[in-house]
């Protein structure tokens, strides 16, 4: 399954992406893009908590280099992003 997005509240002030144990980075890049069709559809902040269950380990590859490319592109309505275990 990878990461689902959902709205975390009905104000839809929090995006929640629930993390599976096993992911990779083709999945969380689509999660990002989901997230951000959700952020299009509100004009206020909007925050991300990013759920992490026990024992996930992060996919291989340069994970500064993904992270770095999704920051650039995040829309002006982003808020703070959590991360919670």
């Amino acid at each position: 399954m990878g990461i689902r997005v959902t709205w975390d509240n009905e104000a839809k002030t929090v995006i929640r992406f629930d993390f599976d144990t096993t992911w990779t980075w083709s999945d969380f890049s689509a999660a990002i893009m989901e997230g951000r069709v959700l952020m299009k559809t509100v004009s206020h902040n909007v925050h991300s908590l990013l759920n992490l269950p026990t024992g996930m380990t992060m996919p291989g590859g340069n994970a500064l280099s993904n992270l770095q490319r999704i920051i650039r592109t995040m829309p002006p309505n982003m808020g703070i992003s959590v991360i919670a275990n």
